[in-house]
């Protein structure tokens, strides 16, 4: 549902020239892909469909996008396309600790992944400990909270910008990376792109990463519950 960006992506390696092994190439997989007419009914074919578009006859990580639908069925068939060499690791999304409990009873290979949004005002205290307990990666989506007013106007965020003589961006990238989290940034910016990178010459003292963690206040940019949308665009 990302708008062909499966085959954009395969174009910007191609056009790049960059080694597949140099690349880590996730992408996902939910109900909706399985269930909407004129896509295959398994997540094998779903997968088959993004190697295709991706050019590459593995992917590195495989999520399950939502836990919607009969998503526990579907993890099953994730699991079974790992056993195939088809990705590399598999993972989840927009999980909570709740949906984690239900699936340990389940599965026989468990997520190496969750990808969810986390930000300072949405810190996931309760999925990040269960995934540090549990050798869980945790990928986090909207990691800068897009750069919103309420990031960018926030005095405390503002002040240790100009104490660490960091952007905002880079301060709150810096925080994920200490957290041992993995940002997944996106812009259109060349300068942006290289500022994301820039975050290795400081590091930010114990308490002032507990002070971004007590700016949470569960605050949700992208809220939804996994439902199709019919203005989606398709890769098919």
């Amino acid at each position: 549902i990302y708008a062909y960006s499966e085959p954009s992506i395969a174009k910007g390696i191609e056009k790049a020239c960059v080694a597949r092994e140099e690349c880590f190439l996730v992408t996902k997989v939910s109900d909706m892909d399985v269930e909407r007419p004129y896509s295959p009914n398994t997540v094998e074919g779903n997968l088959k469909d993004s190697l295709y578009y991706l050019n590459t006859d593995y992917v590195d990580a495989y999520l399950l996008h939502w836990p919607h639908g009969d998503w526990i069925d579907i993890y099953h068939q994730m699991e079974a396309v790992y056993r195939m060499g088809l990705a590399r690791a598999i993972g989840v999304c927009n999980f909570d600790v709740q949906h984690f409990r239900l699936l340990e009873k389940e599965c026989t290979v468990p997520p190496m992944i969750c990808q969810l949004e986390l930000h300072p005002f949405r810190t996931r205290r309760d999925v990040r400990r269960y995934c540090a307990e549990h050798g869980i990666v945790i990928m986090a989506h909207t990691p800068t909270g897009r750069m919103c007013d309420k990031i960018r106007n926030n005095p405390i965020l503002q002040e240790l910008s100009s104490k660490y003589g960091k952007t905002i961006a880079q301060v709150i990238l810096r925080w994920h990376y200490q957290n041992g989290i993995v940002p997944v940034v996106a812009t259109r910016s060349s300068v942006h792109i290289h500022e994301n990178k820039d975050i290795f010459d400081f590091e930010i003292s114990t308490a002032d990463m507990e002070q971004i963690e007590m700016l949470n206040e569960d605050y949700v940019m992208l809220a939804g519950n996994g439902i199709d949308d019919p203005n989606y665009i398709y890769n098919l």
